[in-house]
Order: structure tokens, then sequence, then C-alpha cells
């Protein structure tokens, strides 16, 4: 009883928290829709692949909470089998934080356009990070039950993570030590920057 409280207990939570984060998401991208109508439409379509496959996360992750928790909870051995949703969960993760890293990528390269090095390896974290959530997702199609996690299958979880890490810090503290140089001395235009710069560390940095 005392592992099905950590395990399912921590999905509860996790649900509860990412519905809250959706909500905000979509207040957003209502605000986004509304104010930026002549936006291209490439953009557009970015951001709304970002929310639907965040939409889709939140419903699979809210329906394999109420299975678990209420479904099947009188069952010991249906709640030590891993459902196909769990998977499901864990293929959408790692696609929703590499659009808005590479999203993030391209905020980087506009402000420091002399150092694509950094760019580069803004991208290929990102990336890394995606290829090892999806291998993560794929390793959790092959299990049949919870009990066989562990071990071996933690490196790929490792990498995921920390890329993942990693690249969110690369797109925040280069913009905003590039908002910080660009104080000219003006009261009013220094305010501007450090707003600008306070915007990219709670978008980027909070992440990590």
């Amino acid at each position: 009883m005392a592992s099905l409280n950590a395990l399912f207990g921590a999905m509860l939570v996790g649900v509860i928290l990412c519905s809250s984060l959706l909500g905000v998401l979509t207040v957003q991208v209502c605000g986004y829709y509304a104010r930026f109508k002549n936006d291209p439409l490439w953009m557009k379509s970015w951001i709304a692949a970002v929310y639907v496959v965040d939409l889709l996360h939140q419903l699979f992750g809210s329906w394999l909470s109420y299975r678990y928790a209420i479904s099947i909870y009188t069952c010991p051995t249906c709640l030590g089998r891993v459902h196909w949703s769990v998977g499901v969960i864990a293929l959408l993760e790692p696609l929703s934080a590499a659009l808005t890293q590479l999203w993030f990528a391209r905020r980087l390269y506009q402000f420091n356009k002399n150092q694509m090095w950094l760019v580069i390896l803004t991208v290929a974290l990102s990336i890394m990070s995606m290829v090892a959530g999806l291998a993560s997702a794929i390793i959790i199609f092959s299990r049949q039950t919870f009990a066989q996690f562990g071990g071996k299958d933690t490196w790929h979880v490792t990498i995921w993570f920390a890329a993942g890490f990693l690249c969110d810090v690369l797109v925040t503290v280069p913009v905003a030590w590039s908002l910080y140089r660009s104080r000219t001395g003006f009261r009013t235009t220094d305010r501007l920057m450090t707003r600008l710069a306070i915007w990219v560390i709670n978008t980027g940095a909070l992440t990590a």
C-alpha cells in the first residue's frame, strides 16, 4: 500500500499541477490569438501544436489517474500492470518540451546571432532530450508491470532530464545577459530591459 501511495499519489499530484498550468496556458493562447492576428501562419500553427500536445497530455494523464485511483483500485494485480496510456503520456511529454525549447532557441538566435555555436548547442540538447524521452516511452510500451522498471532503465531518463535542464538554462542565461549589457543608462530604457530580462528568466529558467 505504501508503494501504491508513492506511485499513484505522485501521479495524482502531477495531474493537479498540470491542470493548473494548462489553465494558464489556455489564457495565454487565447490572448495570443486575440492580440496577434497578423502573425505568420507557421507561428500560429506552432502555438497551436504546443497547446494541442499539452491538452492531450492532460487528458490522458487525468484519465490514467482516474483509471488507477478509481476504476481498478480494488484489483491489486491490475494496479501492477502498465497501461498503454502511460507510454502515450511519455511520448507527449518530450514532444511538448522540444516544441517549447526550439521556440526559445529561435529567440536565442535573435539575440545572439554572432554566437551560432550557442544556438546549435541548444538545439542539439533539445533534440537529445526529445530522443531520450521518446526512447523512454518506447521502453514503457515494452514493459508489462511497474516492477520491471529500474536498474538499467534509468540512463535514458537521466539523459532526458539532464539535456532538457541544460537546454532551459542555455535559452535563458545568454538572452538575459544580452539584455543586461544593452542597458543605456537612461532610466526608462533600463527599466524596460530589466522587465524583459525578468520575463526571459520566468519563461526559461523556472522550467529548468
